[in-house]
């Protein structure tokens, strides 16, 4: 386990290296009371409270959500990175992981035994005669006790026992996911029907299936279906064969898996090839033995609330914590009679896999209310109902005074982002020019990008030429491949296709050039990282789309269609409806049509 000193030292490089990477001073950051407290905490010599760390972050424009590269960076941390490690059955890397976390928590407890679980499931995935244990099952079934709580360590956990499990493991979870509802109940549902497929149980995959497919046949609706889209699209195919095994139906759902290979997507291919052989082979074990062990869910409104409720659904004791905390203090910090420093928030959340921004939002400071995140600030603007009385203006407002100190450089970034978003770009006196200008030389200078980056890039693209706009581009994607964990990858894929339009459109003598410089859509090894999601295929078809528009060609026209067809394989049909709107004024007239008609399933 990672001693006090350990996690403030790192702690402290990780505030330090955000401070000095944005060009702040220790004077112009003062949420930690003074430069001496913060330059102290940055040298791991003394730690702060939470409500600090807070206020430090949103000086120095860092966000709850980014503290998951902090997390991951700690190998004594509970592993919550495996799900690709799982799917592509790198046992020498699950291994080494899973035993850094083992060696930091000799003591067993409930946590380790789930490691252990983990580290043999992913290990022996592919082997069709390996089943868990009855132990094991009820290991699993009692720590996915409360559905309502079900997000990262829950869909890592099923990616990696819905294949040796058995049905009633599988069933137990599923009906349980019959008390809650949202796009995280969807993924546990499509995650047991992916097994229930395993097992060839047409009951069970009927059932699962009708209750998933109004999810699937509204994309638009749901962000997080687009992602998983190939996997229901893989889902059907395999049902299909599982109904009528017939060479053509088995040939179905190769030519999905090959897709996916020659379009760089190797996670989810190699994982849907050992399914698949799974499904094959069909080695059911039952467990008639498997109790169910039911929790009741409760929100929580604290910190402690939070640590209380994950170590109980956890099945983890007070002592079991007493290397971080003694059972007293914890104790007492549950029940909300006392606080605990910043460093033991964080080290108690690395050994019950708890995202450090589930703390982080429950952190009240002690007087006045909770200031409003960049990203919350964000939400409230873009995504807000057309009924909604939110006033954008009136965002911004409360988000510019909430809290005074905050460096000018930062807070006019984020004032940037949040007019942009709010599409309220007045520059009569050239202010959000000069604030774009701006933008653009932090980005410049800033090379370990986090959501505040992520949000400038899609803020931009109209205030950019064209050199500015690849400049910004093609620093995006060589940070995102040195830090896979980025998060706000979303804004950038967005303002991608936004400013390739822009540029075919406004600068379409410079086009061409601005197009060949990403290349590294089509040939890089990395480009996974963005073409597994949806916005990653919408890139790359606004890509090939505005070069056949700039200069239509057989050669280009082949890939257009090539792209299309791939696309509507592996269930990415909305992103074709996308591109399709957003390039239907560019293109000939009836052009994607065409293109959809030439499929053959």
């Amino acid at each position: 386990m990672s001693t006090p000193t350990d996690t403030g030292h790192r702690l402290g490089k990780f505030f330090r290296d955000r401070r000095t990477g944005r060009g702040l001073t220790l004077e112009e950051v003062t949420g930690a009371g003074s430069s001496a407290t913060l330059s102290r905490f940055e040298r791991g010599e003394i730690d702060i409270s939470a409500d600090k760390a807070i206020r430090v972050l949103q000086q120095i424009g860092s966000g709850y959500f980014d503290f998951m590269d902090f997390y991951n960076s700690d190998t004594a941390n509970f592993p919550l990175e495996l799900q690709e490690i799982i799917q592509l059955n790198d046992t020498g890397q699950l291994k080494n992981r899973v035993q850094s976390y083992l060696d930091a928590h000799p003591k067993p407890t409930a946590m380790t035994r789930l490691a252990h679980i983990l580290l043999e499931a992913g290990t022996h995935w592919p082997d069709p005669n390996y089943h868990l244990s009855a132990a094991a099952e009820q290991e699993v079934a009692d720590r996915l006790a409360v559905p309502e709580t079900f997000n990262f360590l829950g869909l890592e956990l099923l990616k990696a026992v819905i294949g040796p499990a058995s049905p009633e493991l599988l069933d137990l979870l599923w009906q349980r996911t019959k008390r809650v509802s949202g796009e995280w109940h969807e993924m546990e549902v499509l995650m047991l029907w992916l097994g229930a497929l395993m097992h060839r149980d047409q009951p069970m995959i009927a059932a699962m299936q009708t209750e998933l497919r109004p999810y699937f046949t509204h994309l638009q609706s749901y962000a997080s279906a687009q992602e998983f889209a190939p996997n229901w699209q893989y889902g059907v195919a395999v049902a299909r064969w599982i109904k009528e095994p017939t060479l053509a139906n088995a040939d179905q759902v190769e030519k999905l898996i090959s897709t996916l290979y020659a379009m760089g997507i190797e996670t989810d291919a190699q994982w849907f090839t050992m399914m698949f052989a799974r499904t094959k082979a069909s080695q059911v074990q039952h467990n008639p033995a498997l109790v169910d062990h039911p929790l009741t869910y409760t929100v929580a409104a604290t910190p402690g609330d939070v640590i209380r409720f994950r170590r109980q659904e956890m099945g983890m004791r007070q002592k079991d914590l007493a290397a971080i905390v003694s059972p007293a203090a914890l104790h007492r910090f549950e029940t909300g009679q006392t606080q605990l420093s910043f460093g033991n928030l964080m080290r108690l959340c690395g050994t019950l896999a708890l995202l450090p921004s589930q703390i982080l939002e429950r952190v009240t400071p002690p007087a006045g209310p909770k200031p409003l995140s960049l990203n919350e600030a964000f939400r409230r603007i873009q995504y807000r109902p057309l009924a909604a009385k939110t006033d954008p203006q009136q965002v911004i407002t409360t988000f510019a005074t909430q809290l005074p100190g905050i460096p000018s450089r930062i807070l006019d970034q984020e004032l940037f982002i949040l007019k942009v978003a709010a599409n309220q770009p007045d520059d009569a006196a050239g202010k959000m020019r000069q604030m774009a200008a701006q933008s653009f030389n932090q980005l410049m200078q800033v090379n370990h990008w986090e959501a505040m980056e992520m949000y400038s890039v899609q803020a931009l693209v109209n205030w950019l030429d064209p050199a500015q706009l690849a400049l910004v581009f093609n620093k995006g994607w060589r940070l995102m491949k040195l830090h896979p964990e980025l998060i706000g990858g979303v804004h950038y894929c967005i303002g991608f296709c936004q400013a390739v339009r822009r540029v075919v459109t406004e600068f379409p003598s410079q086009a061409e050039e601005f197009i060949a410089q990403f290349t590294w859509l089509e040939d890089d090894p990395k480009r996974e990282l963005l073409i597994a999601t949806p916005y990653g295929w919408q890139m790359l078809g606004a890509c090939l789309f505005a070069a056949y528009s700039l200069a239509p060609s057989a050669k280009r026209r082949a890939k257009c269609e090539q792209f299309v067809h791939r696309a509507l394989r592996v269930g990415q049909g909305n992103i074709v409806t996308t591109l399709g709107h957003d390039w239907h004024a560019l293109l000939p007239e009836g052009f994607l049509p065409r293109l959809i008609q030439s499929y053959q399933p």
